[in-house]
């Protein structure tokens, strides 16, 4: 279990969280401070963060209040749903707290359920407290224990289309062009790798990695075993993609995939090495044929790579430090939900491959 909250003690200012009215952090206690100086109570501070479809959370934060008077306010977890309203999983009150100006009052821990289709949740603070003559509300060590998303990656032996041929991802480095889509070529940023063991997948099948055999995506895709991590996300552009999700093509994750014949989870899979490649933005490149995708920049997938991958990135793209940072994908994301299992379920009626004009 790990707190899959960035920068939640307010140590690195408002890093990860999107903050709007009268809030901020005070330097000086390293807190969340609302409606500092008497202001209007405005303040709402927010986080989205990735998290694991059908797995348990805890949720717990401190709280306490600047002043001589009580304070209140409401936390609320959210998710978005496949119709794009915004639905309640999780929401309580508080008030009043400890003085002087610490957040050492806890809130008791909350058991949180993600449903099976959901990717990511929202955590929103909101001060709700009366007025502001001498109380400010704040919050602080805000905790979001669970799972880590598994990393974005491709296997050792996968074969990346670069502009001077094929090769495989363990061969390249820094600074080689690499065909995009498009067939343009771009230069690759940055490559990083983790080897998982056999041990910790068996502790974390998520861990495992899925094999799309030779052919199983149509049209003689891919044109080699290609072992992918379960979240590594492919393209599928069809007819009948434009007509579930009206638009011509959407990323979709491996795992999603193992509907199809001969595209599986290997459980009984030795050691493996999974490498990460980073361009200037979100890329679709050719792996083993396969329209797939690079790296996408974010706080979330930043927690699943090493420390030392973090910190060149970090250097490389300092704007993912800014507060509410969001990266752009290539395409629409199509991670879960009842419309990814009907577009599958509807190539494979229609032995259809997943990519075809």
């Amino acid at each position: 279990m790990v707190n899959q909250v960035v920068n939640s003690d307010f140590s690195n200012g408002s890093t990860g969280w999107t903050l709007t009215g009268n809030v901020g952090v005070n330097p000086s206690r390293e807190n969340l401070q609302f409606s500092a100086g008497n202001s209007p109570v405005t303040g709402v501070a927010s986080q989205t963060i990735a998290v694991v479809p059908d797995e348990d959370y805890d949720f717990s934060f401190e709280y306490g209040r600047l002043g001589a008077f009580g304070t209140s306010g409401i936390y609320e977890i959210t998710y978005v749903d496949d119709m794009g309203a915004t639905q309640l999983l999780s929401t309580g009150a508080f008030a009043n707290g400890t003085g002087g100006g610490a957040a050492d009052t806890p809130f008791p821990t909350q058991s949180i359920e993600i449903p099976d289709d959901v990717t990511e949740v929202t955590i929103t603070f909101i001060d709700t407290t009366a007025n502001t003559n001498s109380r400010d509300l704040v919050i602080d060590d805000v905790v979001l224990d669970g799972p880590t998303p598994p990393p974005i990656c491709f296997g050792r032996d996968t074969l990346i289309e670069t502009e001077a041929g094929l090769q495989p991802v363990w061969k390249l480095s820094q600074g080689i062009r690499v065909n995009r889509i498009d067939g343009q070529p771009v230069r690759l940023r940055g490559i990083f790798s983790r080897t998982v063991r056999t041990s910790a997948q068996q502790e974390d099948r998520r861990l495992c990695p899925v094999v799309i055999l030779k052919g199983a995506l149509g049209g003689g895709l891919p044109r080699s075993d290609l072992r992918l991590s379960r979240q590594h996300r492919v393209l599928v552009s069809s007819p009948i993609c434009k007509r579930i999700f009206a638009v011509p093509e959407v990323l979709v994750p491996a795992i999603r995939l193992t509907a199809l014949p001969g595209v599986y989870v290997e459980d009984s899979c030795d050691c493996i090495e999974y490498f990460h490649l980073l361009f200037d933005r979100h890329e679709i490149i050719h792996a083993a044929g396969v329209p797939s995708e690079s790296l996408l920049l974010g706080p979330q997938a930043l927690k699943a790579l090493p420390k030392e991958a973090r910190e060149e990135i970090s250097n490389i793209f300092p704007e993912i430090a800014a507060p509410g940072f969001r990266p752009t994908p290539h395409s629409p994301l199509a991670d879960t939900g009842p419309d990814v299992k009907e577009l599958i379920a509807r190539h494979l009626k229609n032995d259809k491959p997943i990519y075809y004009g």
